[in-house]
């Protein structure tokens, strides 16, 4: 989570790369945010179901 943070606080300097191990870090923990939030959209859209 320190390497996702470190990404989001570098978002502005155009100085540089990101590393593949940073890049990969960062597309992951992402995703996995991304996800829950689909979870929880899901949920709350379709209460499981119940008609």
């Amino acid at each position: 989570m320190k390497k996702y943070i470190a990404v989001l606080k570098r978002f502005n300097d155009f100085q540089g790369k990101a590393s593949r191990e940073e890049f990969i870090h960062f597309a992951l923990v992402h995703f996995a945010i991304l996800g829950v939030f689909f979870l929880l959209d899901f949920a709350v859209d379709h209460p499981f179901l119940i008609k």
